[in-house]
């Protein structure tokens, strides 16, 4: 019996010694064909192989069989190279093993990605063409059903089928090897529960999708059902719960093939059932009243969505009837509860309703309550103010007496309006003195056609048309249309325009110092420009801002909300920021005069914006 188990032992390697040549000849075919990229492409989850157009018709099909059957094994190839061989009684168990309904989930606990699960006793079988031949194993791997041809690992979230390549050892009538056959077939597989017949039939329906596969289904029914009764059976052992699969790899003695290349990673190969296969053979001869192996879904929990488990074994007759009763009796509980459960959530459901519903209404007879206090506390007051009235005679002295306070009203608002009008006249006359003290560089002639600060515009667009006139000053078109969401307020355009006088000042002093050679350290900007004793208009130093916080400044929304109309001469783009400004007016909407200073370079100073106050937040 060791020497038994010894040599079965070494048949995996020599299998894949067999695998490797022939599965290098049908390398020399795809690569003589010039399609042998495509293996890579395939064997990477690409969803369609068509076959270059330079390959004949006639060994097209040849070509396409061969490139897949190279990209299953180049998948196995970059996994971990993980070989599971069956013990011999343990198959004939699998053989002849039943089953209920089984979790679809049940092959997401596959230990190994990728495998490729061998027969060291391979099992008789018979092609649908009549050969005869020896089921060595099948490789493992995933499929996505929604591009029907992508390969994918075992082991990916989105796999929703099992592909499954067997291999055939096809031998002549004297029992020599002649070829090997490779047939892929795929098991889709869902998340319910199913049934290995009704997969069956799922798999013939499938591979009779298969590009090439011209044959009635009557002819390859036995031959599919043979490959995927095996393979489930194996898959749904290897995803049992008592499965005996090695834990650590079997050391591979002198001699077992490699591959073709020496620096090739070795195949890790983990022996299943090698104590489980004949432990149960034993069993089934020596006990009297035990049927065949089984797989049997066992929950963990009375709640259906607890992650089912999967035994295997030999059940003894009268325990399986009482298994079978006892299932039974908890899919009847489970369905209990799950009505249960679907009336408790209906009651609390309605719980929750009824309290919104009830908190509702209490809000309503709160507010009900207070209208009936305000209402109260109303009449009481109307009814006072009432008896306070009087007669007649007491009403109409009270409305004699309005309109006496009427006049007097209309008085103080005539004095006060001449009161305005009186510090209107003397801010000019101060305004005219100012300007007479004031230095100012032009000439005699410029001087004539610009209004003096003193000479105020009555509206904004007048504002922005003579402003356009001023010495060094460059103003944004977009400035009547931004100054159009402005109040006409008459102290806000005066202080504007005195802004805008300094400004230019400020500009002709800078130009007239660069145009000598004159330092300008003084009015190096406009805030020293303010504060120095150079002659021209001044306005309050408190009023601008040469620059906007970094918070401004770093966010690309606020930036973007000061980035302004220049001359192409100051920024070839057309356009760039503008953070100096002045404050004209502390009330909504808190006018700004935004300004960008180009005198250091002999250019103008720009005047980009004149409205609301923008955004810093």
């Amino acid at each position: 019996m060791v020497v038994l188990e010894f040599g079965l032992n070494q048949q995996a390697p020599v299998i894949l010694e067999r695998l490797s040549r022939w599965l290098g000849a049908q390398e020399t075919a795809v690569r003589a064909a010039d399609c042998w990229p495509l293996v890579r492409t395939v064997a990477e989850g690409s969803p369609e192989l068509v076959i270059p157009p330079h390959v004949p018709g006639d060994h097209r099909q040849l070509v396409y069989h061969c490139i897949m059957a190279s990209a299953v094994h180049k998948l196995w190839t970059t996994s971990k190279r993980v070989v599971l061989p069956f013990h011999p009684s343990l198959v004939d168990e699998l053989e002849d093993s039943a089953s209920g309904d089984l979790p679809g989930a049940i092959f997401d606990r596959l230990p190994h990605a990728n495998p490729l699960v061998l027969f060291p006793r391979p099992l008789p079988v018979t092609t649908p063409d009549g050969h005869l031949g020896e089921l060595l194993g099948f490789y493992i791997y995933g499929r996505r059903a929604e591009r029907r041809r992508q390969l994918c690992s075992t082991h990916d979230p989105q796999r929703d089928a099992i592909g499954i390549m067997a291999v055939t050892s096809l031998v002549d009538e004297h029992g020599q090897e002649k070829d090997l056959d490779f047939t892929r077939l795929t098991v889709p597989i869902g998340r319910d529960r199913f049934t290995i017949e009704d997969t069956v039939e799922n798999t013939l329906k499938a591979f009779a999708l298969e590009p090439g596969i011209m044959a009635r289904l009557d002819k390859v029914k036995d031959w599919v059902s043979t490959l995927t009764h095996a393979a489930l059976h194996a898959m749904l052992y290897l995803c049992s719960d008592q499965a005996e699969i090695a834990t650590k790899p079997a050391p591979q003695r002198g001699g077992a093939s490699r591959g073709k290349s020496k620096q090739a990673k070795p195949p890790q190969i983990y022996p299943v059932g090698w104590q489980h296969g004949p432990a149960l053979a034993e069993a089934r001869q020596t006990a009297q009243d035990t049927g065949p192996a089984s797989f049997r879904t066992i929950w963990t929990a009375a709640d259906s969505a607890q992650e089912p488990t999967v035994v295997f074994g030999h059940l003894d007759r009268t325990l399986d009837k009482a298994l079978t009763s006892t299932t039974a009796e908890l899919a009847e509980m489970r369905q209990k509860l799950h009505d249960v459960t679907e009336l408790a959530e209906t009651l609390r459901a309605r719980t929750i309703e009824l309290d919104a519903r009830a908190a509702r209404d209490k809000a309503t007879i709160a507010d009900l309550q207070a209208s009936r206090r305000r209402l109260a506390h109303a009449a009481l007051r109307y009814r006072a103010e009432a008896a306070t009235v009087g007669s007649p005679a007491h009403l109409d002295a009270l409305t004699a007496q309005l309109h006496r306070r009427d006049a007097d009203l209309a008085a103080a608002t005539t004095t006060i309006a001449g009161l305005e009008n009186r510090v209107q006249q003397l801010q000019q006359q101060l305004d005219q003195r100012t300007a007479r003290q004031a230095w100012n560089p032009q000439p005699p002639a410029a001087q004539e056609s610009i209004p003096a600060p003193h000479d105020v515009p009555a509206s904004w667009p007048e504002l922005i048309t003579t402003a356009t006139g001023l010495p060094h000053v460059w103003c944004s078109p977009d400035l009547a249309e931004q100054a159009n969401q402005l109040p006409t307020r008459r102290d806000w355009i005066t202080t504007t325009w005195r802004a805008l006088h300094a400004l230019s000042d400020y500009a002709t002093a800078k130009h007239t110092a660069n145009a000598a050679g004159l330092p300008s350290t003084t009015i190096r900007n406009f805030t020293a420009y303010l504060d120095s004793d150079t002659a021209g208009t001044k306005i309050s130093a408190t009023q601008v801002a040469l620059r906007e916080s970094e918070t401004v400044q770093n966010n690309p929304r606020l930036r973007k909300q000061r980035l302004h109309r220049v001359p192409v001469e100051v920024d070839p783009s057309g356009l760039a920021p503008h953070f100096a400004h002045v404050r004209i007016g502390q009330a909504s909407p808190y006018p700004r005069l935004h300004f960008l200073d180009a005198t250091d370079h002999g250019g103008p100073l720009c005047i980009g914006y004149l409205g609301p106050h923008l955004q810093t937040s």
